[in-house]
């Protein structure tokens, strides 16, 4: 969780004044300029996939991600984002914000969208944006300019995004992962484990935690490959759903 220091708050609290800017709805016809801040877990980041699917399509998008989405992230097709990884949350003052800063340079957006809540106030300093939009929160005015009651189905809502295939968003090697389940000694039909508990399967299984660790980036491509998903209601679980794999339950 997010939690600002002492002389960052103190800042911010009184620079407030720089957001007191007349708002003027924006246009979404043109192709605009998105600086979006991901999730900080796992779950939530392939929650908002359906957004960031149907946003892209809107125009050109910069990604802010916490380092632990590196490995998600890496399957991405390298045209749909462009991806600036963070060590910890950017705070002003601090040697993350000036380093994403200067990534950043003098780069134009028309519009900040931060996914995480608590809202990241340092943000809105990052870039000038005209349109700064968060979930809805206490003390989030006036850095943010427009809050969202709701979900990402409701920011799916105000954008006007319909159908997506979020799935489309990666790319997996085939050869990779033929030579990752030659390893593994399995053959089609495969089911992903994701649980304390088994099922009867008519195929193979691979059981998270034990085929591979729980923490093993190669899940994510053996989930993309694999033809049902059967456990947790987690990050496995949501990516099982973004690839439109068959879910099963006890």
């Amino acid at each position: 969780m997010y939690v600002m220091s002492i002389l960052e708050d103190l800042y911010i609290k009184i620079s407030s004044g720089r957001f007191r800017k007349e708002f003027k709805p924006l246009a979404y016809k043109k192709k605009r300029n998105y600086l979006v801040s991901l999730p900080d877990d796992e779950q939530r980041f392939v929650q908002a996939l359906t957004f960031l699917d149907g946003l892209k399509r809107m125009g050109t998008i910069v990604l802010l991600s916490p380092r632990r989405l590196e490995p998600i992230c890496a399957c991405l097709k390298t045209k749909a984002f462009e991806i600036l990884y963070y060590e910890k949350a950017a705070a002003v003052f601090s040697k993350e914000y000036k380093k994403i800063k200067s990534q950043l340079g003098e780069r134009h957006f028309h519009t900040i969208i931060e996914l995480n809540k608590p809202a990241n106030l340092s943000l809105p300093y990052l870039v000038p944006a005209e349109m700064r939009m968060c979930f809805y929160d206490d003390g989030t005015f006036p850095y943010y300019n427009f809050m969202i009651k709701g979900t990402i189905s409701t920011l799916c809502e105000f954008f006007n995004i319909g159908v997506t295939h979020p799935k489309k968003l990666f790319h997996f090697s085939v050869r990779q992962y033929n030579k990752l389940i030659n390893r593994l000694a399995k053959q089609k039909p495969i089911l992903l484990i994701n649980s304390d508990h088994d099922i009867t399967w008519e195929g193979d299984k691979i059981i998270v935690g034990e085929t591979l660790p729980a923490s093993s980036p190669e899940l994510y491509e053996v989930l993309y490959f694999c033809d049902a998903y059967y456990g947790y209601q987690d990050a496995l679980f949501e990516f099982a759903k973004v690839f439109e794999k068959r879910v099963l339950t006890a």
